[in-house]
């Protein structure tokens, strides 16, 4: 259904709204815009949310970073959200319409998720409240061509730290570069077992010391975990469950960043 998102907001959407219409969702969104070629040039900014911006009475913002997922990028926003039990969804729904944008939200009251989007703009919403009345929204913000980038699977290994599995295609890339953090999924057409092994013998040989130290791979689905300088990195191999024995392999790497090092700017892919 993600995937045909920007096909169903070229058909619902009209692509080149009239400059009035475009001056006056500026001035809801709070964003300088212009029009170029019929399509809306806009910068995400403070209070792009709306009313369900951070700062905004009841979203307190927890964490924010700018994301790489596959080749698109966006920014990341944990919001703690507090109000009325059960109102949250209602809420979001009605800021996100005050900024011109259509809602597309399902779920209940303590779990829901959808997409806020306007035809250059895709937010992705998930909503978790286990308390009445509190919670936390987790939303991606993206252009709509970063969202297309985003979309398509890597054509080649993004993570460098670590070895890719022997005849694997990636399948998924997230990093975050302000937080030393970076993810990969692979498929390999290799078993289980065989690229335990690849993985146990490989890291050791690149400087990784495994955690503890001494530890060794058991039998079944395994997450090797290794440490070299300030960084970590974990390795989860499991079989997809396809016939030929083909694996799942999950790798990722986490930089331990002293506060002497905090801007830091060497790559982490």
């Amino acid at each position: 259904a993600t995937l045909r998102l920007p096909e169903l907001m070229a058909r619902d959407f009209d692509l080149a709204p009239g400059a009035d219409g475009i001056q006056d969702y500026a001035a809801l969104a709070g964003r300088p815009v212009g029009n170029a070629g019929g399509h809306i040039l806009y910068r995400l900014r403070e209070g792009a949310h709306g009313a369900a911006s951070a700062g905004r009475p009841g979203w307190v913002l927890a964490y924010a970073a700018d994301l790489q997922v596959n080749g698109g990028t966006g920014r990341l926003e944990v919001v703690g959200f507090e109000g009325p039990p059960g109102e949250a969804p209602a809420r979001l729904r009605a800021a996100y319409r005050a900024l011109g944008l259509s809602v597309w939200l399902q779920g209940s009251a303590d779990l829901a998720w959808g997409f806020a989007v306007d035809p250059d703009r895709i937010v992705r919403l998930l909503l978790v409240a286990p308390t009445p009345g509190e919670g936390l929204l987790f939303r991606f913000d993206q252009t709509r061509a970063e969202f297309l980038r985003s979309a398509e699977r890597p054509r080649a290994h993004r993570l460098e730290a670590i070895p890719p599995p022997p005849g694997g295609t990636p399948q998924f890339h997230l990093a975050d570069l302000q937080a030393g953090l970076a993810i990969e999924i692979s498929r390999s057409p290799q078993a289980a077992p065989a690229l335990t092994r690849f993985f146990a013998e490989s890291l050791p040989r690149d400087g990784w010391t495994p955690l503890p130290p001494g530890a060794a791979p058991g039998a079944g689905p395994a997450a090797l975990l290794y440490a070299r300088d300030r960084h970590l990195a974990l390795v989860h191999v499991a079989a997809s469950g396809s016939a030929g024995g083909a694996s799942t392999v999950v790798r990722l790497v986490q930089r331990q960043r002293a506060a002497a090092d905090i801007a830091d700017p060497r790559p982490l892919r």
